[in-house]
């Protein structure tokens, strides 16, 4: 009852939370860049399917952020509550660059060669997905 071939798994990351990954898609926050759009929805396989059902529900839905964008003259507090919950995820992005540098860093012998989930190259994907969170902040 034994697969012959081997099962290749990525390892932890935090891109396997459905909690993380649904602060995205509430926020509309898209990931399309292709070194974190394939990352992200292939971490999405070690989610219950629950959990994915219930983010493809949220990214399927209404923008929160378009909705914000349209009332923004009506409710201009709704405009700044919206920056404010990007902006709270962009320092928890930074501030996860920083604690996975240090972990991983600090078991690895050649530090030009440190890797993360899956042998990614984790300080680009970090610093795209932040930068692709600032990005849709509202001006």
């Amino acid at each position: 009852g034994l697969d012959r071939e081997p099962l290749v798994l990525a390892g932890g990351s935090a891109a396997q939370s459905s909690l993380i990954q649904a602060f995205d898609a509430g926020l509309d926050i898209p990931h399309e860049h292709e070194t974190t759009a394939g990352f992200l929805t292939g971490m999405r396989a070690y989610m219950p399917a629950p959990h994915r059902r219930f983010l493809e529900d949220l990214e399927a839905g209404p923008s929160v952020r378009g909705y914000v964008g349209r009332h923004r003259s009506s409710y201009p507090r709704l405009c700044v509550a919206y920056n404010e919950a990007v902006e709270s995820l962009v320092r928890l992005r930074a501030q996860h660059i920083g604690i996975t540098g240090r972990y991983i860093k600090r078991f690895q012998r050649d530090e030009g060669t440190a890797k993360g989930t899956g042998g990614s190259d984790f300080v680009s994907f970090l610093r795209k997905s932040r930068e692709e969170t600032t990005e849709r902040l509202l001006p």
